[in-house]
């Protein structure tokens, strides 16, 4: 699989303050091969990623990826309903980590999916989660707005927004109050999806592909 982890081009080193912490934070900007902007500071790491698959997401020592995004709809008596599926290659991670990751109640992933669509009058609106699961190698998160829409929905506009929390740690100072806490580090991974400004272009689906269904049936079979 290939790596995306060489950073080139220029690396510009900031100061800002941060919003109520009181204290200023070193903002270092760097540019992987494929585009994806990386900002390091001192509570984590930011990318906006400009490539799908991806498999430079850091976890502690480790690294998983994502490994496909569908677009997806499906036409109903009552109208049209969108679907996004996301799907990460968690082969390289350990029993704890993915223990850690995905299956204990306070998880250390979370993931958002916003929605946009100018036919059907959708401004940037954060879709639910259908499915969120692990089967052997891959974790599946389905989404979908419960509603019908008159139009179809092949303009579809998305964002994914991963963040990851980390063991690591770092001293934050309240501005105000001046109490000292260490909060953990969280990376940041987000995806820009048939924006007019993205990289990445994919074709919105009529239906949902056939590996995902009994995913949903199943889901659905539990409520």
């Amino acid at each position: 699989m290939k790596k995306w982890g060489i950073v080139i081009l220029t690396i510009a080193v900031l100061v800002l303050t941060g919003c109520g912490n009181g204290y200023e934070e070193e903002k270092i900007e760097t540019t992987e091969t494929d585009g994806t902007v990386v900002i390091e500071r001192e509570t984590g790491i930011e990318k906006n990623v400009k490539s799908i698959p991806y498999d430079s997401m850091n976890y502690n020592d480790s690294t998983f990826g994502i490994k496909s995004v569908d677009l997806c709809q499906m036409e109903y008596k009552n109208g049209y309903m969108p679907y996004v599926i996301v799907e990460f290659d968690i082969s390289t991670l350990s029993e704890e980590d993915i223990y850690w990751l995905y299956e204990n109640d306070q998880k250390d992933f979370d993931i958002c999916v916003y929605i946009d669509s100018e036919k059907n009058r959708i401004d940037f609106e954060n879709m639910d989660t259908l499915y969120l699961g692990k089967d052997d190698s891959k974790v599946i998160c389905i989404f979908t707005l419960y509603d019908y829409y008159k139009f179809d929905m092949s303009d579809m506009e998305v964002t994914v927004c991963v963040n990851v929390k980390q063991n690591d740690k770092y001293t934050y100072q309240n501005k105000d109050t001046g109490e000292i806490s260490d909060l953990r580090k969280e990376n940041s991974y987000d995806w820009s999806i048939n924006r007019y400004s993205s990289d990445i272009k994919i074709d919105v689906l009529n239906g949902i592909p056939v590996e995902y269904i009994s995913y949903i049936e199943n889901y659905i079979g539990t409520l």
